[in-house]
């Protein structure tokens, strides 16, 4: 797939999660305010979200 177009950046970042699960790479997210994020920012932000979601899941009354 070539592109694919979202409405929302958390959209496009759950697509990346998407695709980082079944083996493939979202190589560039690119938005309408300029926002331009390549691989490895997209693997970052990734990262930092799966992180995010197993510390919440260790103290789930903190709040994100």
């Amino acid at each position: 797939m070539l592109f694919k177009e979202f409405d929302t950046l958390d959209a496009a970042l759950s697509w990346g999660r998407h695709l980082a699960a079944s083996g493939r790479v979202p190589l560039w997210i690119e938005g309408d305010d300029g926002t331009r994020l390549d691989k490895q920012d997209i693997a970052a932000a990734l990262a930092h979200a799966e992180h995010a979601v197993a510390e919440h899941a260790e103290r789930p009354g903190k709040l994100l």
